[in-house]
C-alpha cells in the first residue's frame, strides 16, 4: 500500500533503523567495531543467542531485541597499582556465524565486522519473510472468486495486498481494440506466490471498452480482467 510505505518509511527516518528481509538463508549484518548494534525482531528472543565465543563478539538479549559488539583487544600498562589502557584494538574483529531463536522462529547471521564504522551504532529490523509467505498463501487459497476479487479492488485503489512485491514498468504492448492498434502501457506487476496482477494504463481514447474487449490479450492463464477508467486489471495464475 502506498500509505503503508509511506509511513514505514517515516518511522523508519523517525526511529533510525533499517530493514533487513529474512528469507531463511544466513543474512550478512554489518556490525561496527566501537558501537552497539540493535536487531529487532517481531517476536521474543526466547534463548540466549548462540555463537563461538573466541571470536571477541559480546552479546545481550532484551525481549526482542539482541545487542551485538565487538570486544576490543586492550593494551594495558601498571602504572604504580593503577592499570592504564594505552591502546585499544578493533582489527582482530572476525566473522561470526550467530544464530538467534525466538517465539517465531529461528535466524542465522553473518556478523561481519564494518571497519569503516559509517554510523556511531545501528538499528536493524528484521523482516521474516518466510511469515509472509505463510500469511500470502493462506490469502490466496481462499474461494478464488474471492482473492481475484479483493486482488482487483487492491490494484484499482493502490492499497496493495501484504505480501506482494511490486514491480514497477513502462513496457507497452501492441494491441488491437475495436479494430485500432494502440500501445497498452503496463504500469506496474504485483507478484505473489500463485496469482500475478498486470496493472495497464488505458489510452485516453479508449471509450465504452469492456473486460470482452481483452480476451485475447497476450499474456498466459488469465484468471480475471476488469476496466475501471484508464486502468486495465489483469490477474493471472503463475
Amino acid at each position: 500500500m502506498k500509505k503503508t510505505i509511506l509511513i514505514i518509511t517515516l518511522l523508519n527516518s523517525l526511529y533510525g533503523y533499517e530493514s533487513l528481509k529474512y528469507n531463511g538463508e544466513e543474512l550478512d549484518v554489518p556490525v561496527n567495531t566501537d558501537s552497539w548494534t540493535r536487531l529487532i525482531f517481531d517476536s521474543k528472543v526466547n534463548a540466549d543467542p548462540i555463537y563461538s565465543k573466541e571470536k571477541n563478539l559480546a552479546l545481550k538479549k532484551a525481549y526482542n531485541s539482541v545487542f551485538i559488539k565487538y570486544k576490543p583487544v586492550q593494551e594495558v600498562e601498571i602504572m604504580g597499582k593503577v592499570e592504564v589502557v594505552k591502546n585499544i584494538d578493533y582489527s582482530k574483529a572476525q566473522e561470526v556465524e550467530l544464530f538467534v531463536s525466538t517465539d517465531n522462529g529461528t535466524y542465522v547471521f553473518n556478523i561481519k565486522p564494518n571497519i569503516e564504522n559509517v554510523a556511531s551504532s545501528r538499528t536493524y529490523k528484521i523482516i521474516n519473510q518466510m511469515n509472509n509467505t505463510k500469511d500470502l498463501l493462506k490469502f490466496e487459497t481462499d474461494p478464488v472468486r474471492s482473492v481475484l476479487k479483493k486482488l482487483t479492488k487492491s490494484a484499482l485503489t493502490e492499497y496493495f495486498v501484504d505480501g506482494y512485491r511490486v514491480v514497477k514498468s513502462n513496457a507497452p504492448i501492441k494491441f488491437t481494440v475495436k479494430g485500432e492498434e494502440l500501445d497498452l502501457v503496463l504500469d506496474k506487476k504485483l507478484i505473489g506466490k500463485l496469482y500475478t496482477v498486470h496493472i495497464y494504463n488505458l489510452p485516453l481514447l479508449l471509450e465504452s471498452v469492456t473486460n470482452k474487449d481483452f480476451i485475447d490479450l497476450p499474456l498466459a492463464n488469465k484468471r480475471s480482467i476488469s476496466v475501471n477508467g484508464s486502468k486495465l486489471v489483469v490477474v493471472t495464475g503463475n
